[in-house]
């Protein structure tokens, strides 16, 4: 609804959300390639191979006719075709990866992917389906193995992936769990008035850790027993828990203005300072939040007369709008050209330390432990905190800076590469700048170079200040400065 507002209004707008893989043009084709490659090899030409033939005739990859693919089919002439011969492909020495890579170079896929529009997205699509492969491979897939899963991925719509941020001028629009990591000059917050979720809290028969199965059963009756109630109460302070804690992330994104967009409820008491207990416990949506503190909010609301904003529903307008009677005929002959495209491919770069291998549930647990540690250096306030972590990071360093960075983010192209990084913490002073990179242990590690080298670089190009280096071991409360013309180790 706000996308279609706002293109109505003439304002450009970028949703921010996770996509389903499997669900594209660009990449059914591939997978369905895949497949085709896979049953040539195994020469097994049964209806998946008619199917699976017919598929990449059609798509981008060819753009085979249908009256041709019909006479193909019908005559049975699979084997004299341009596809076939390609797709005719030895696959027993080649790994997951190294077919994917086969078919992009001998199939042009990059330069047919302009003719399906948003070439970016399509590239990223594909970057994924690279790791995608590699991963498969770690754990024993073969191209015949990845055949089955593409085409189970396929049909199942089971992988996601997250486009990257847009770059471009226009309004992003995304959720709470999307925002993390990313800030924005001015961030306004609608939708604040809408009830939490507890349709399933009216549900007969529940599962709870704690109390079990809780039936609707007593003395050979139907009712809700205690339980339920217990469930519902503890419930429901999680949910508020979670809501605060959310609620805290989205306020810490923006970097000059925050625009709440909500009414007040008159008839709710406002807290000047601390609210109750028994009133935060009955918190059921963000703005009950705001309206126990409404005469704090007092000085800085705005109050919007709707009456006078002549709202309107002509952007449901465009649904039935018919724009091929806006266009006038024309006896002109559009004369095609065949153009051949010169183009570099952009390469992109994360300085950041990055692993492509599966990971067992410990080792998950432990990044997660480090997250949550990095978070705390990103949200306490440095001049006012209690933290014991960052009370002792603090005795190591100057508190006499003139400006702090926390999670600062950079984007620079340079010689057709893309750089992208993520700055735990920079310190700026009169004479200087110091870089600081938080690790939750080890700091001893020759991939750290390569991130530091590249956050150096980058605010080289910013300043004439000199520049220090540092890496911080949070669990042994260790700082190092570096020097990044030599190894670690």
């Amino acid at each position: 609804l706000y996308k279609k507002i706002f293109e109505y209004l003439g304002i450009p707008i970028v949703q921010i959300k996770n996509e389903t893989l499997t669900l594209t043009d660009d990449i059914i084709a591939l997978s369905n390639l895949i497949g085709l490659i896979v049953k040539i090899y195994l020469k097994e030409f049964d209806n998946e191979f008619k199917y699976l033939f017919t598929s990449v005739s059609r798509s981008y990859i060819f753009r085979i006719s249908d009256e041709e693919i019909f006479d193909i089919v019908t005559n049975n002439k699979y084997f004299d075709t341009e596809l076939f011969k390609k797709a005719n492909i030895d696959i027993s020495e080649l790994s997951n990866i190294e077919l994917l890579n086969k078919i992009i170079d001998d199939f042009n896929i990059y330069e047919k992917l302009i003719t399906l529009g948003n070439i970016k997205e399509s590239i990223i699509r594909i970057d994924y389906l690279k790791d995608l492969c590699v991963n498969l491979s770690n754990i024993g897939y073969t191209p015949v193995n990845l055949k089955d899963y593409m085409l189970d991925m396929i049909s199942s719509g089971k992988i996601e992936y997250s486009l990257e941020s847009d770059n471009s001028n226009s309004v992003k629009i995304l959720n709470i769990h999307k925002s993390k990591g990313l800030e924005y000059s001015v961030c306004y917050f609608p939708g604040l008035s809408k009830k939490a979720n507890d349709e399933e809290k009216k549900s007969k028969f529940l599962v709870d850790s704690n109390y079990n199965i809780i039936v609707p059963y007593i003395n050979d009756g139907i009712k809700d027993t205690i339980l339920k109630d217990l469930l519902i109460k503890k419930d429901s302070r999680d949910n508020i828990s979670e809501k605060i804690r959310l609620f805290y992330v989205a306020l810490t994104r923006a970097k000059e203005k925050i625009i709440l967009v909500c009414p007040f409820d008159e008839k709710k008491e406002s807290y000047n300072s601390l609210v109750p207990k028994n009133v935060r416990l009955k918190y059921n949506r963000i703005s009950d939040m705001l309206d126990s503190i409404k005469d704090i909010l007092m000085p800085y609301m705005k109050e919007i007369d709707l009456e006078k904003l002549e709202l309107n529903r002509d952007y449901e307008s465009v649904k039935s709008y018919n724009f091929k009677q806006q266009i006038n005929e024309s006896d002109i002959k559009i004369e095609k050209k065949k153009i051949d495209l010169k183009y570099i491919e952009e390469n992109k770069s994360r300085y950041s330390k990055s692993s492509n291998k599966l990971i067992t549930k410990i080792e998950y647990d432990n990044m997660e432990s480090g997250t949550k540690l990095h978070e705390i250096f990103e949200y306490e306030d440095f001049k006012n905190t209690k933290n014991y972590y960052v009370l002792r990071f603090l005795k190591h360093i100057d508190n006499n800076y003139t400006n702090i960075y926390k999670e600062y983010e950079f984007i620079y192209e340079e010689n057709a590469n893309t750089y992208h990084g993520f700055i735990d913490l920079m310190l700026e002073y009169n004479d200087h700048i110091d870089i600081i990179d938080y690790k939750t242990k080890n700091i001893l590690d020759d991939e750290y170079i390569k991130q530091l080298n590249g956050y150096k670089n980058y605010i080289n190009k910013l300043t004439n200040k000199d520049i220090n280096v540092y890496l911080y071991s949070i669990i042994d409360d260790k700082l190092e400065l570096l020097s990044l013309e030599q190894s670690l180790v």
